[in-house]
């Protein structure tokens, strides 16, 4: 074996062993960057879906202080007259704002009117005893006091997710004294989940969960090439709370592969 022979021997093993240096670490940078890549994209859809939840509530209150801080209202409290029931508080009002409860009380928590909808079938539901105390936090205040208080957020009713808003019932000018509340209140589930689906283009779900909210963004594979993104919502529960699951399809890691490939 010639000595030319054994230096192209080692001039080839190099190179070779160069070459497959350089394409595990590019392979290994290109894999990396586009995992990151995803895990922002994941996140900003995450993001995405918890201000769409974040919108519905908005919206709830400032339907709610519309109602609340209206005259009609205001007398309706005080003396519970039949035309403003007949009015405004039927299936029909529920349906048009997209409620399953909107409930008046007054300052101690004691009922005026409650009416209750199932917005899938359609038909009137009880109110559950419980929702007045779930969302009414500082029940037992002076008319006064109540003026300035109002709630407004997501809560756990039963073992499903609650959007609702309460504000203090008021005059049409927001005079004090309070005579009491109103409260409007929606599921969370899988109708208005949908909602929010359609509206953002989000593969998405909300689900309760056990404990306090803990993680703020996380991520997992999921089935079919897909990435999990999740995050807790509070509830104002210290046993429970709210993850919002978003599923994106993972097309940035298999571009990725094709890259590393080429």
């Amino acid at each position: 074996m010639t000595l030319r022979f054994i230096t192209a021997l080692i001039v080839a093993a190099t190179v070779l062993g160069t070459g497959a240096s350089v394409f595990t670490f590019s392979k290994f940078v290109t894999d990396r960057s586009f995992s990151n890549l995803e895990d922002s994209f994941a996140e900003r859809d995450l993001e995405r879906a918890r201000n769409a939840i974040h919108a519905q509530v908005a919206e709830l209150d400032a339907t709610a202080l519309d109602w609340a801080s209206w005259d009609a209202t205001y007398t309706y409290a005080a003396n519970g007259n039949a035309s403003y029931e007949a009015e405004n508080l039927t299936q029909g009002t529920l349906s048009t704002l997209s409620l399953n409860f909107l409930v008046l009380a007054r300052n101690d928590g004691t009922v005026i009117a409650e009416r209750g909808l199932d917005r899938t079938s359609g038909d009137p539901i009880a109110v559950p005893t419980n929702l007045i105390g779930a969302v009414l936090l500082e029940p037992g205040l002076s008319p006064e006091s109540a003026a300035s208080h109002n709630e407004s957020g997501l809560r756990v009713l039963g073992a499903v997710p609650l959007l609702f808003a309460l504000r203090p019932t008021m005059t049409s000018q927001a005079q004090a004294p309070a005579r009491g509340y109103l409260i409007m209140a929606r599921y969370l589930d899988a109708e208005t989940v949908g909602q929010l689906a359609d509206q953002t283009v989000l593969n998405l779900s909300a689900v309760v969960a056990a404990g306090p909210p803990s993680a703020s963004f996380s991520s997992r594979t999921g089935p079919d090439d897909t990435l999990i993104a999740s995050g807790d919502l509070s509830t104002g529960e210290q046993d429970r709370h709210v993850t919002v699951n978003v599923s994106i399809d993972t097309e940035i890691a298999r571009a990725g592969t094709r890259v590393g490939r080429w």
